[in-house]
Formats: structure tokens, C-alpha cells, sequence
């Protein structure tokens, strides 16, 4: 449990839609603890966490976990870029594809309008439409 004088510091992380979450998870309690070690031989015992929160929301793109650790506010910033490392490091070791923004591009249809005469249309004599 956290002191008053620690901070909370929260982190997600994109898993792609595709993923096994049962296999992700079952990775994040093999991995957590080697990440906290990790930290903890960086920073001391200043660091607690990161501890897994579960599925924050579900995404078009992916599906986003949810972290959370404490630390002193002098680590704060520090923390937040290290577990932001150590995720993505786990991923890259245990072949977890991170979620990626997709962009749709969408060249809509434009249709002529539907009044006027077939001369106005086409610029053409109505002998040479038939």
C-alpha cells in the first residue's frame, strides 16, 4: 500500500485485437515481477509496482491494459518512461503485438446532380445521347 508521501503513477499498453489476452496475462505474471526487480536494481527501494489492473476499455484498434506503480515524486517522471520500456521490451521478448493506430482513408463517391436536362449533364445534343 502505497504512503501519503508516494505518488501513483499510471501506464496503459495496446495489445492488438488479435491477441490471446488469457496468454497475455499469463505472461504479465511471469514478467511483472522481473520488471519490478529491474526497476527496483535502478532506482532502489523507491519503486512498487507495476502491478497489472486489468482491461481498461476496448479499442477499434486494440485492446488497452492497464498498469499502476508507486514511487516517490522524485521518480515520478523516471517511472513512468521506464515501465513504458520494460512493456515494450516484454513485448518484443514474448512476441506480443502492440496495438497500432490504424488510419482509414475514405475517397467518397461523388455523384452528378440529379436536375437539369441530359444537354446540361453531358454538354451533349439530345441526337448524339440517343
Amino acid at each position: 500500500m502505497p504512503s501519503e508521501e508516494e505518488d501513483r503513477v499510471v501506464d496503459t499498453l495496446s495489445i492488438d485485437l488479435n491477441e490471446s489476452l488469457e496468454r497475455v496475462e499469463k505472461i504479465l505474471d511471469e514478467e511483472l515481477p522481473l520488471i519490478h526487480a529491474s526497476l527496483c536494481r535502478l532506482a532502489g527501494d523507491e519503486i512498487k509496482g507495476p502491478k497489472y489492473m486489468g482491461v481498461k476499455e476496448i479499442t477499434s484498434s486494440g485492446i488497452v491494459l492497464s498498469f499502476s506503480g508507486f514511487c516517490k515524486g522524485t521518480y515520478y517522471a523516471w517511472l513512468v518512461r521506464a515501465m513504458n520500456r520494460e512493456l515494450k521490451l516484454m513485448c518484443e521478448r514474448r512476441r506480443i503485438n502492440i496495438a497500432m493506430t490504424q488510419v482509414v482513408v475514405n475517397d467518397p463517391v461523388t455523384y452528378p446532380e440529379i436536375t437539369g436536362s441530359p444537354q446540361e449533364k453531358t454538354g451533349m445534343e439530345k441526337e448524339e445521347l440517343k
